[in-house]
């Protein structure tokens, strides 16, 4: 389609060596582990998968402590940054993102079109082939899930690397809502 055409340069993962391609998600760990703030960390995860990485789209939903079997979308990069779609809100267990989080295991495809859970139209539209869905677990405490869709298939060079990514995400996270949790309490001792 026209629209598929128009973003094909955009939303490809960067053609890179594998050193280069882990030098480039250290660059985004970096970052997003220099912030205390959730908020900021949040953007720099999935504005740094998008402008460095190259992906289409790059978003984070997190359990919430009022609704613990219910992911919220709290970052989106990329194709869309809005956070009140269709998929804003997922019950752990259902669709794909759901599915990472009751398992607490990647789930990667390279063929997003016979997907069972894909718009597929909404894929076909924006060009997309490949998937990578990540659970942010620290420690033993699941977090949520993050998730990338690429205008190319995804390698196994790469899929390695974004789960170390994924690993080191919840440790910037979770660091920055303990901070803000802190601050918190030294705010109500005042």
């Amino acid at each position: 389609t026209r629209t598929a055409r128009r973003h094909a340069s955009r939303g490809r993962l960067r053609p890179m060596a594998p050193a280069g391609f882990q030098a480039t998600l250290a660059r985004v760990t970096l970052r997003s582990a220099s912030s205390l703030d959730v908020a900021d960390v949040l953007r720099e995860i999935t504005r740094g998968l998008v402008q460095d990485l190259g992906a289409a789209l790059a978003r984070i939903w997190l359990l919430g402590p009022e609704e613990p079997d219910v992911l919220q979308l709290v970052a989106s990069a990329g194709l869309s940054e809005r956070l009140d779609g269709s998929r804003s809100r997922v019950l752990v267990g259902t669709l794909k993102i759901g599915r990472i989080a009751e398992t607490r295991a990647p789930l990667c495809t390279t063929d997003l079109e016979s997907d069972d859970f894909a718009d597929h139209a909404w894929i076909r539209e924006h060009g997309l082939l490949g998937f990578a869905g990540y659970p942010l677990v620290y420690r033993d405490e699941l977090l949520g899930v993050l998730a990338i869709f690429a205008r190319t298939p995804l390698t196994e060079a790469e899929l390695e690397p974004l789960s170390v990514f994924a690993a080191q995400a919840a440790v910037a996270l979770k660091n920055a809502a303990l901070f803000a949790e802190v601050e918190a309490l030294l705010r109500r001792l005042e």
